[in-house]
């Protein structure tokens, strides 16, 4: 049977069936229709969903021709009737055997019925209204009712948020609420691929798809290319709403993607925010009763820049609701239900933290959980799901590669500002002010307004700072080749990796690190109160780089790979190790954890828990403490060495100035290695 990628594949092989004419090609045509259509629609994502359906409607006439053909002049016993169905064979004496009681059968009935669709998380596109727990997993947004009340009053709505939060299908779930209401009638634009030069383009689009969605004759799109400006705008005023459009109803109207509309500059901005004014000031005359228009955040300078025209308030302005915990957790147990998959409660507490709620995030792991195909999600299974596959995916999510594409776009200057601002606020909890390049960054998802404050930024989700820092890294370290220890590049050099890693740190974090920090050395010594850097400004430093040559360079060949503590990156409690450098083929792991200028006491709690956690982490073949500090060894102050007994245990510590320029390394390898 073939195996067809997509629709078009299958088109064309049915195509060439019927060409070729023979009963035996029907047949298979038939068959490979059968066995491949159903998969083809699990596999189908949001997007390729709307661009299949013109080709569906073109196989759906060539299946039933080839069924109808393959079954004309032919009965399909009717095993309802109830006429034998034995097999019928001549008899001996060769006359006919007895007609048996047949119906004609119809092409519909011959086909199979489509596998269940099992339900997915949905991390692309608009969730419609069949979809929702049929096909893909949903939570009905707690703000639609708020949003339907104020469509009802008549108010004129900003509604916004990042790529991938739920807006559109949020706003679709308040047009279907209006539109449940007698005698209010909801119309949702999507100016998404709309190309708008002047404010009469966008006329045009919009009186096309009323006209469209309304299922309405006249006027035909030739008549209204053919209009002005002000023949279009008579068509949803009072006069024309009963017999033309929308037969005397509140009219309700939402369009999104609404960021298009500055392809045609200010003066088009400023020309439809100025229509939709006289909408709201003349609402006796208007057909249009209430107004959102959805965008990204970049939909609220449309309005400061519009004063005088626009019709919005910004305190009317709606942004979409991240999930909240709750609402992560009834999410996850809609997939245990259906599943069978058991999901601990800490990996929730995991979910909700990392991905700070993002509906599209959200649903992303819950993707990755789901194709794992593991059956109980413990803690131990999550920390390799997350450290494994979550960032691989992360990187290739649509969503994400736009974010970090926008890094790589505009000025030197106007890129270096922005970098700057993303790493000085990377290690603090300082928000981040508007400007111009906040703002940018704002828009393109990577930060978020704060909810109190309107001018004020923080990073939209941990997950996304992450990977956000990770990209910017990886455009300026130097990233050599592994160290191993051997030709046979079994096993890494643990040392010679660390000293290198060190050495890529960025000064700058560690300078801003000490001045925002509210960590103090407690060593007793000329250091003492000083501001240090805290243990997980390290951990995430070192976690970049060991995962930018590990990944790049070692996997090719010897499949390591580095599993972060992302609990530890997002400075949260934990009781795993730190960092595992992990070699799967093997089964052999290296565990590290670190510690930031700490008393002798800590160091040695530090050995005591790696000791540990190399006996019960199952393939550890040695660990290491990676002590950074800003006291140097002197008379008075020696560093703690590891016990003897700890055989499989080393430690590395690494002074550095307040500068990061100058730095030291005193190395106690593991007893198994000396």
């Amino acid at each position: 049977m073939p195996k067809f990628s997509d629709y078009s594949s299958l088109l064309a092989h049915l195509k060439q069936c019927v060409e070729k004419g023979s009963k035996e090609h029907t047949n298979a045509a038939i068959v490979d229709y059968i066995n491949c259509y159903s998969d083809l629609e699990i596999e189908e994502s949001q997007d390729d969903k709307i661009n299949n359906q013109s080709i569906k409607k073109e196989i759906e006439p060539i299946i039933y021709s080839l069924i109808a053909n393959t079954f004309k002049g032919t009965q399909v016993l009717n095993t309802n009737n109830n006429a034998s169905t034995s097999p019928i064979t001549a008899t001996s004496d060769n006359t006919p055997p007895p007609t048996p009681n047949f119906t004609p059968a119809s092409p519909e009935s011959i086909l199979k019925k489509p596998k269940p669709i099992p339900l997915r998380f949905s991390t692309n596109g608009v969730i419609n209204s069949c979809e929702k727990n049929t096909k893909y997993y949903y939570l009905d947004p707690r703000e639609c009712e708020e949003l339907k009340n104020k469509m009802i009053l008549g108010q004129f709505i900003l509604f916004y948020g990042t790529r991938s939060s739920g807006k559109t299908t949020t706003s679709i779930t308040v047009c279907e609420l209006l539109n449940s209401i007698k005698g209010h009638l909801s119309i949702f634009i999507d100016l998404q691929g709309q190309v708008i030069n002047s404010s009469l383009d966008f006329w045009k689009v919009l009186i096309n798809s009323i006209r469209m969605q309304l299922s309405i004759d006249t006027p035909t799109t030739k008549e209204i290319d053919e209009m002005s400006i002000r023949q279009l705008k008579d068509l949803i005023t009072f006069n024309n709403r009963k017999s033309l459009l929308f037969n005397k109803k509140d009219v309700h109207l939402f369009i999104d993607e609404f960021n298009n509309i500055s392809d045609g500059g200010e003066e088009t901005i400023t020309q439809v925010l100025s229509d939709f004014r006289e909408w709201k000031n003349q609402s006796s005359l208007s057909a249009i009763k209430s107004l959102m228009v959805i965008g990204t955040f970049s939909i609220l300078d449309f309005n400061t820049s519009n004063t005088n025209t626009s019709p919005f308030n910004i305190a009317q302005s709606f942004k979409v609701l991240n999930f909240q915990k709750e609402e992560v957790e009834i999410l996850f147990s809609k997939f245990q239900k259906s599943s069978g998959v058991e999901i601990y409660p800490q990996v929730i507490d995991d979910i909700f933290i990392i991905t700070n709620g993002h509906k599209g995030l959200v649903n992303l792991v819950g993707e990755i959980i789901q194709t794992s195909l593991e059956p109980n999600i413990t803690k131990n299974v999550w920390d390799h799901l997350i450290n494994k596959q979550l960032m691989i995916k992360l990187s290739k999510y649509k969503t994400v590669t736009s974010m970090t594409r926008c890094l790589n776009t505009g000025s030197i200057d106007f890129l270096k500002t922005i970098k700057d601002i993303l790493f000085k606020s990377y290690y603090s909890d300082t928000p981040i002010s508007k400007t111009i390049e906040s703002n940018y960054l704002a828009h393109e998802g990577i930060l978020s307004q704060d909810i109190e404050e309107i001018n004020v930024f923080n990073f939209s989700s941990n997950i996304i700072k992450n990977l956000v820092l990770h990209h910017l890294r990886s455009k300026t370290a130097i990233v050599g080749s592994v160290p191993f220890i051997g030709d046979n590049k079994e096993r890494i050099d643990v040392q010679q990796l660390i000293i290198n890693a060190a050495k890529q740190i960025s000064p700058l974090i560690i300078i801003n690190a000490i001045q925002r920090s509210f960590k103090k050395c407690t060593i007793r010594t000329s250091q003492f109160g000083q501001k240090v850097p805290c243990e997980f400004i390290y951990t995430n430093e070192m976690s970049i780089y060991l995962t930018l040559i590990i990944s790049e360079r070692a996997n090719s060949n010897s499949r390591y790979y580095i599993s972060p503590n992302n609990n530890i990156l997002y400075n949260k409690k934990t009781y795993r190790p730190d960092l595992v450098i992990g070699n799967e083929l093997l089964g052999r792991y290296v565990i590290l954890e670190f510690v930031a200028t700490s008393s002798n006491e800590d160091v040695n709690g530090h050995i005591e828990r790696t000791r540990l956690y190399i006996e019960n982490y199952p393939g550890a073949t040695e660990g290491w403490v990676i002590h950074f500090t800003m006291v140097r060894v002197s008379k008075t102050y020696q560093y703690p060495k590891v016990p003897v007994k700890y055989t499989k245990v080393g430690i590395i510590h690494i002074y550095h100035d307040e500068k990061y320029s100058n730095l030291e390394f005193t190395i106690y390898p593991p007893v198994t290695q000396s």
